[in-house]
């Protein structure tokens, strides 16, 4: 009986471990974290928060993102195709520049 039960725990401790492994490498593979937030460019420092895309609801990362201006607030895309749905469906708002 306590045969198992030492398997087990063994099995239990074993499991923890290679999850924590494996949640370590992720992160040094994958800097970003659960909060929609990216490493910064240099890789240290300050994190960058990343940015809602209103047309699919895609997050992205600022630097990598479309924009366009809609009435002075900026609004970011994942793709041209998003960009262009959204100026479209502003059509006639007074001012509609892009900042590619």
């Amino acid at each position: 009986m306590i045969g198992w039960l030492f398997r087990l725990l063994l099995l239990t401790i074993l499991g923890y471990l290679l999850y924590n492994l494996g949640r370590c490498l992720l992160k040094a593979v994958f800097p970003g974290n659960a909060e929609g937030e990216a490493a910064a460019p240099d890789g240290k420092g300050e994190v960058e928060p990343m940015v809602l895309d209103l047309e699919c609801g895609n997050y992205i990362h600022p630097r990598d993102a479309l924009t366009r201006s809609v009435a002075g607030q900026t609004y970011y895309f994942c793709s041209r195709e998003c960009r262009d749905a959204f100026c479209e469906r502003h059509r006639d708002e007074p001012t509609c520049s892009s900042k590619e």
